[in-house]
């Protein structure tokens, strides 16, 4: 399956929201930062993409998408409660900086023949959305399959839950009544449906 380039994801993205900017430009990988507002919110973002590498015909790597809030920092604790953040990688990823899990790799929901601002942009700011919500309410309403790591530090062992990953939003309309403020706030004023439609705001 052939990638997109790193300058065909950054027209792209750039062209969709002028916020963002390349500051690693390589031909191996780019990176990006810019700004996302689900609601009121604004969130610094780095996003790291890896395409597929060619030489001399043989392809090299595995192409991957990496997506990392910034500022303001959204780990390890933003509740103050000895709770971690959940539906985050952490591991090879520095505490206060992990990478979002918004989408699950296993499914292959995402190739590297797709624009990072056709999907991974929509599905990041609803991971923003879900994370607004569990700041509010202690409760994580989006779904799929996580491996969260629980609250004691002493415990190594990961436990299996309905988070993150493909059925992450659906429904995410229908359950209106199960959500609270950030996102009941989001679908009446942007209108959010399950498709990949989504504000770009500076």
């Amino acid at each position: 399956m052939a990638s997109l380039s790193v300058k065909e994801q950054d027209e792209r993205l750039r062209a969709a929201n002028p916020s963002f900017r390349m500051t690693i430009d390589t031909w191996w990988m780019g990176v990006w930062e810019g700004n996302l507002t689900p609601i009121c919110q604004a969130y610094r973002v780095r996003i790291r993409y890896f395409p597929y590498r060619y030489w001399e015909h043989v392809t090299i790597g595995h192409p991957y998408v990496t997506v990392k809030v910034i500022d303001p920092l959204i780990a390890p604790d933003p509740r103050g409660t000895g709770e971690r953040t959940p539906h985050v990688y952490s591991f090879g990823h520095p505490p206060e900086l992990p990478a979002l899990c918004s989408w699950d790799p296993a499914e292959d929901e995402w190739n590297p023949g797709e624009y990072i601002v056709d999907k991974i942009i929509p599905w990041t700011i609803k991971w923003l959305l879900f994370y607004e919500d569990w700041l509010d309410t202690g409760v994580w309403q989006g779904r799929g399959r996580h491996p969260d790591l629980p609250r004691s530090r002493g415990c190594e062992h990961a436990v299996k839950s309905q988070s993150c990953g493909p059925t992450l939003f659906h429904s995410f309309g229908t359950r209106i009544g199960l959500h609270s403020s950030a996102v009941a706030l989001v679908l009446g004023a942007f209108g959010f449906r399950t498709d990949y439609s989504w504000p770009i705001l500076p």
